[in-house]
């Protein structure tokens, strides 16, 4: 991954010009948003599907939900969208906020880098043939009961409890996840 890290020029000592310049890096805490989808759909006998992915470079073992890094001027909502169809080649809408996690970790490079991600309840509207399919060994959908057991993390546990909740709850999101 390619973290920005962020600069600030400053002028320096009495008697040079003011093109002479020092750059002054700061390797203190980064923050960076993400984004991505719960994504569900509704197969025969009405049970609920999620899809997953799985085996990152980093995580061989990961089991999660696809969403990725917003981009500079990108509306949080879009990263989501766009994160699932990269990653998946599923393209989606998002019908609600299924939960936010934050997390720390420590970048290759020794940055400490505070994490936070908005994962949305999102169904899928079709497939896309530019998905980048570099970031996981493995895409799959899997029975909501199943996905839960799959996923790696407590937290991501906790926000497919609550899509699903959302889910539930909700006849038009029902609806809309039927196709």
């Amino acid at each position: 991954m390619g973290w920005r890290v962020p600069r600030l020029w400053v002028p320096t000592f009495a008697g040079m010009t003011a093109t002479d310049w020092v750059e002054v890096i700061f390797v203190a805490n980064m923050t960076t948003q993400s984004a991505g989808g719960v994504v569900c759909r509704l197969v025969p006998g009405g049970r609920f599907e999620v899809l997953l992915v799985g085996g990152s470079r980093r995580e061989p073992d990961y089991w999660g939900f696809p969403k990725g890094t917003q981009e500079a001027g990108e509306a949080i909502e879009a990263t989501a969208i766009r994160e699932v169809r990269e990653e998946t080649g599923v393209c989606i809408e998002l019908l609600a906020l299924a939960g936010i996690t934050e997390y720390t970790f420590t970048h290759s490079n020794g940055t400490t880098v505070d994490k936070t991600v908005r994962l949305y309840v999102a169904y899928p509207i079709g497939r896309s043939s530019d998905a980048e399919g570099v970031e996981y060994r493995e895409v799959a959908w899997l029975p909501s009961d199943q996905a839960h057991q799959r996923l790696t993390y407590d937290s991501d546990r906790e926000v497919l409890s609550s899509a699903l909740r959302l889910v539930e709850q909700n006849p038009l999101y029902q609806k809309l996840i039927a196709g």
